[in-house]
């Protein structure tokens, strides 16, 4: 179990974890959230001697835990490299259905830290950090997401606070965002969600990165660390090309999910 998914027992009431056993030993472990409105499928890890009818057998009783708990739909993310092959049976098998398949950006740092579409932009004052941002504000833009059905992880708790940004209008309400995880100096930062579609300003997007940068620049190590981004809604990977040419698609995010 990775330290993100550990620490989340303690940051959410919601995760569960559900241990397959045989005699005395644990063959398999799933981790998944669960709200009133959706669940959320973390991981499933099984030993490699037990795959397959193991994986099949914690699967099937998270969607019944689910059910029992009322959530509307359960997601589960998996990429190719994850063994999009060996899931991707199983899911249908249990019900489950390929909602979206994305691409997975991976950009160099140099090209992040030397970018001069970047360094032209000018940052106004109606960008500030999420750590900063009202939260009454925070709070009707995360569930205007979600009523919309656009991004149902707004509220999560691990994004970098400092270093992730959100544009801020004349009344004070939040309008465009980008989300962003800190993955480690050597490692470099993944971008969660990037969305500007309510905000007039149409610079707001160069803005958005700009003040992101400033706040990682120098932070990332040049040589081993990279920026990663889904192409969540179609727009995101566009945007990622003509800002950072350099970028690569290195995997694909499968977005399975059951109702």
């Amino acid at each position: 179990m990775t330290d993100t998914v550990y620490e989340g027992f303690a940051e959410n009431e919601s995760r569960f974890a559900l241990c397959q056993i045989e005699g005395e030993k644990v063959i398999g472990v799933g981790v998944f959230d669960a709200f009133e409105d959706a669940a959320h499928i973390i991981s499933i890890r099984v030993i490699e001697e037990y795959r397959g009818e193991c994986d099949r057998r914690i699967l099937s009783s998270i969607v019944d835990i689910c059910n029992n708990l009322g959530c509307e739909g359960i997601y589960f993310e998996i990429y190719d490299e994850d063994d999009q092959e060996f899931w991707a049976p199983i899911l249908v098998f249990e019900g489950f259905i390929n909602e979206q398949t994305t691409e997975f950006y991976q950009i160099p740092m140099l090209e992040i830290y030397e970018n001069t579409i970047i360094e032209k932009a000018r940052i106004s004052s109606h960008v500030i950090s999420l750590k900063d941002a009202p939260a009454r504000a925070l709070h009707s833009y995360g569930n205007q997401l979600i009523k919309k059905e656009e991004y149902d992880k707004f509220f999560e708790s691990d994004y970098d606070t400092g270093s992730s940004s959100v544009y801020l209008n004349e009344d004070g309400d939040i309008t465009a965002c980008l989300l962003m995880r800190d993955l480690g100096p050597k490692e470099g930062f993944y971008v969660d969600y990037v969305n500007t579609s309510g905000c007039k300003d149409k610079t707001a997007l160069i803005q958005l990165f700009k003040y992101t940068i400033s706040k990682i620049r120098n932070y990332y190590d040049i040589e081993t660390a990279y920026g990663y981004a889904l192409d969540i809604n179609n727009v995101t990977g566009t945007i990622i090309k003509k800002i950072f040419p350099g970028s690569e698609v290195i995997d694909h995010c499968n977005v399975y999910v059951h109702l």
